[in-house]
């Protein structure tokens, strides 16, 4: 509003001159009032983008920077193509035929019968190590020993005494056996007033007797009318003559081991 006034005022006394000038060219110029400065106009708007410049020239390399760390492992490349088959390398000569050995067949036999007896011994020691509690007798029959304890035990203890030392009670498999055993019987029954078990019994099957492999018996010998105790005898006793009878496994008898030689 200020402004407008100032203005308007310029103006009125540009006015009031102008007359007084056409009435005489030749009166005097009256002196021009220099007005008060006018105020200052408003900023102009800004201009458009103007075009752009050419590139500058290069800058000085800077240096080297630090080196990195040591980035994770990138996945596993795809598997490449096979390559191909290398060529087929030289064969190599075969070696000569080396010199036969020389084949001592005798030394051989004799060495083998000789590991052959070693063996032998040490069996037989073994055996006498396990029977050197007993007393022996006086019968030996072939490869067959049949040793007497001091001790007397029923059927299942005298069982497991013999086997302890590698024996088992009398098992006849023949009448030549038979026999002996009876000569064994007759010193027992001299000495302890005792008989002696075989060892067979039909513990596991009443009426099949059967030898300590649990085998049946293919050689019998049994007394006349027996066996005849049902199932509460199941062992087997020499009697007269060699003969057997069945006995309960309870009773008490002297214990005698047989041991059967390789």
């Amino acid at each position: 509003m200020v402004h407008f006034f100032i203005l308007v005022l310029h103006i009125t006394v540009y006015a009031l001159l102008l007359p007084n000038q056409a009435l005489s060219d030749t009166q005097p110029m009256c002196s021009v009032i220099q007005g008060l400065p006018g105020l200052n106009g408003r900023d102009g708007r800004d201009g458009s983008n103007g075009q752009k410049g050419d590139p500058g020239s290069p800058g000085q390399t800077g240096a080297r920077g630090e080196k990195g760390s040591i980035g994770t492992p990138g996945k596993a490349g795809p598997v490449g193509p096979k390559g191909n088959q290398g060529e087929k390398g030289f064969i190599g000569e075969n070696g000569g035929k080396g010199e036969k050995g020389d084949q001592d067949v005798a030394g051989f036999q004799k060495i083998a019968a000789l590991e052959n007896k070693m063996t032998l011994l040490e069996n037989r020691l073994s055996m006498l190590k396990n029977i050197v509690l007993f007393q022996m007798s006086e019968v030996n029959n072939g490869q067959k020993m049949y040793l007497i304890s001091s001790k007397q035990a029923n059927y299942h203890t005298a069982k497991a005494i013999c086997e302890k030392y590698g024996g088992t009670l009398p098992v006849p498999l023949s009448s030549e056996e038979s026999s002996a055993i009876y000569e064994v019987a007759k010193v027992v029954k001299a000495k302890t007033s005792h008989r002696l078990f075989l060892g067979i019994n039909d513990i596991k099957q009443e009426g099949v007797f059967m030898y300590p492999d649990g085998k049946p018996i293919t050689y019998k010998n049994w007394y006349q009318h027996e066996p005849n105790g049902g199932s509460g005898e199941n062992c087997i006793l020499v009697y007269e003559a060699g003969q057997w009878i069945d006995i309960t496994c309870n009773a008490t008898h002297q214990v005698v081991c047989e041991f059967t030689f390789p």
